[in-house]
This record gives structure tokens, sequence and C-alpha cells, in this order.
């Protein structure tokens, strides 16, 4: 039995057809990979943020803190107000800190007569830093503090 014309163009038809889109299809897939996605969400940490303390001497307390980078080195930062010791953003009192990833580490060091030392971690969408540190005065205390950002 032989296929006539009419069949063959048939077939035909429907395969470029069928070729058409699949061609149409990666080509738009492709495309669409390629567009870059902007972060929606601040990826830094520089920035004043809301800290929300309970130190195991002076109680529960709430102040307003600020971290910036270091300019010349990227994974240090600079926590102002730091313990809440200056009492605004004066920049008179503050911890250095480093950063890697999502991770804070304070090394040990004496802050207006306060030796403290701890770690801190950066929630995932960088709106939130928990910390837990000592201070040591006159004795040595326990702090938490979670700092949420200003918006």
């Amino acid at each position: 039995m032989s296929e006539n014309k009419f069949d063959m163009d048939n077939k035909e038809f429907l395969l470029k057809k069928k070729w058409f889109w699949l061609i149409t299809i990666f080509v738009l897939l492709g495309s669409i990979s390629c567009v870059e996605i902007a972060p929606t969400e601040k990826q830094t940490i520089d920035d004043v943020w809301v800290c929300n303390e309970i130190h195991e001497d002076l109680g529960e307390r709430k102040y307003y803190t600020e971290i910036t980078y270091n300019e010349e080195d990227s994974t240090q930062i600079y926590i102002f107000n730091f313990l809440g010791l200056s009492n605004d953003l004066t920049h008179d009192y503050y911890a250095v800190a480093n950063v890697s990833g999502t991770s804070i580490t304070i090394p040990l060091q004496t802050i207006d007569n306060h030796q403290v030392k701890g770690s801190g971690e950066i929630s995932d969408d960088y709106k939130t830093i928990s910390f837990t540190y000592t201070d040591k005065l006159y004795e040595t205390w326990s702090v938490t503090s979670d700092l949420e950002r200003m918006e």
C-alpha cells in the first residue's frame, strides 16, 4: 500500500510543527535562565538594630546598636553601643567581631573595663542576629541578645 501525497505533506507539516515548538521552548528556557534576579532582601548586616538583651546582672534591656563593616577588612565588623555602654550611637564604645558566612565571633576584648567574648548567628533572611557572650566586670555574667533590623 502506497501513501498518497496528502499523507506525506501532512506528516511533514506535523514534524515541522513539532520541531518549531521544541526549538521555541528551548529558546525561551535558555533566555529565562540568563535573566539575573536581584536579591529582594538585604544580604548585609551593616545597619542600625534594636537590641533586646537579657543580662544576668542587669536584667532585660532594650537599646539601639549599629553595625558597620571595617572598610579595610570585609570579614570584620564594629558593633557600636555594645552592651548599651554609650547610651546612644555616638560610637564611643564598640566591640570588634569577625564574620564568616552567617556566624559571628566576638574575640576576647575589653570595652570600658568590661571583658567580653562570645558568638552570634545571622538569620537566613538577614533580619535578626542572636548573640551569646560573657561580660566580666567584677564578676562574669552571661548575656544573650537578639538584634532586630530597624525597618
